[in-house]
């Protein structure tokens, strides 16, 4: 099946075109993106504010969870944010311990504190980019759906 506005091949079970937004059976779906509206002619108007991937991407950057609860994903960001001042924490707790006292910490402490302390890096690196992703999962389900997609 082809969209009849733009003549983009559509999948069995789309009722949008994810290129025009044309509903298929001839209404047309708009979707606000950042104050400019996407489609070709206007019967249905949906106002829902896209989110943009670089404040995601930004917030999460700042503040570990913070971009996906903006994207929507509330529980994934708590979860983030839990993980990385878990590992963080660990791993200041095994380096002040260490710094106090350069014999106090034993072998299998050293690994455990530069785990720790990788292991929050890679969080935190991972989280920004999720972030990205996930603000535009959201947008990409708003212009072939219409509605938020979580």
């Amino acid at each position: 099946m082809y969209c009849e506005n733009c003549g983009k091949e559509l999948g069995f079970n789309e009722t949008v075109c994810g290129r025009c937004g044309n509903r298929i059976g001839g209404e047309t779906i708009f979707i606000q993106q950042h104050g400019e509206f996407q489609g070709s002619s206007s019967s249905i108007v949906y106002n829902m504010p896209a989110k943009n991937p670089g404040y995601a991407a930004i917030f999460s950057f700042l503040i570990t969870g913070l971009g996906q609860i903006y994207a929507g994903k509330i529980a994934r960001g708590f979860i983030l944010m839990l993980a990385c001042v878990s590992f963080g924490s660990l791993g200041g707790f095994f380096a002040a311990t260490w710094l106090e006292d350069h014999t106090g910490l034993t072998e299998i402490e050293m690994v455990l504190m530069f785990a720790c302390i990788i292991a929050a890096i890679a969080v935190w690196v991972w989280n920004v980019a999720d972030a990205y992703k996930c603000a535009n999962i959201y947008n990409d389900g708003l212009i072939k759906n219409g509605k938020r997609p979580w």
